[in-house]
This record gives C-alpha cells, sequence and structure tokens, in this order.
C-alpha cells in the first residue's frame, strides 16, 4: 500500500485542467497571442482541502484549486507567484474549517516534442 494517497476532487481538476490550457502558449498552436493580452505561459495555484490519516497513509483530500492570477513573473517555461498575493489567498480560505492550505500546482506548457 502507498505511504501517500491524493484525492482531486472533479472541480479541482477541472479548475487546474481549465487554468493550464487557457494559458497555454499559442505559439505552440502554430498561432500568436492577442495583441495586448496578457502573457500565455505556465500556470500557478494553490490547493486546499483535508490532510488526514487513514492507518499507516497520509491522505490528501483536494477540494479547491485555485489558479493566482497576479503574478510576479510568468512565461512559458516558469512562473513566480506574488507572495502577497498568495497570502492572501491563503487567509480567505483557511477561516473555513474543512479547507486547509495543502500546496501548490503549476503547468509545464511544453511542445510534444520537447
Amino acid at each position: 500500500m502507498p505511504d501517500t494517497v491524493i484525492y482531486i476532487a472533479d472541480t479541482a481538476f477541472i479548475s487546474m485542467l481549465v487554468s493550464a490550457i487557457e494559458s497555454f502558449p499559442s505559439k505552440y498552436e502554430g498561432r500568436r497571442k492577442a495583441r495586448n493580452s496578457y502573457a500565455e505561459g505556465e500556470v500557478f495555484g494553490l490547493l486546499f482541502g483535508q490532510k488526514t490519516r487513514r492507518g499507516e497513509q497520509q491522505v490528501y483530500n483536494i477540494s479547491i484549486a485555485t489558479p493566482m492570477q497576479v503574478l510576479m513573473d510568468k512565461k512559458d517555461h516558469c512562473v513566480s507567484p506574488s507572495e502577497r498575493h498568495f497570502d492572501k489567498i491563503k487567509s480567505i480560505i483557511e477561516p473555513f474549517p474543512m479547507y486547509q492550505y495543502l500546496g501548490t500546482f503549476h503547468s509545464h506548457p511544453y511542445k510534444k516534442d520537447e
């Protein structure tokens, strides 16, 4: 049996998936991004839910995946979150007793041949 089990709620998974697809670099699809649009590339977000133990297993139940919209740097190969906004999101969600901060997610938008 694995030491760690991670469950991702459908809504959290869809949030991660849509944010990664929406920000996928247009250049990889042979197009250009719209003029004056924000940078495309990697997505960074926070994961919330509950962490419990089941016997010897550590269980993470991810209920919320919230992509960060304010970033210090965003490129097609890296992303740097704003620590102030990172803390702001945590302070909004963590007061709810069923949600604790579990970690982060980010995408790696590379072409198939990379």
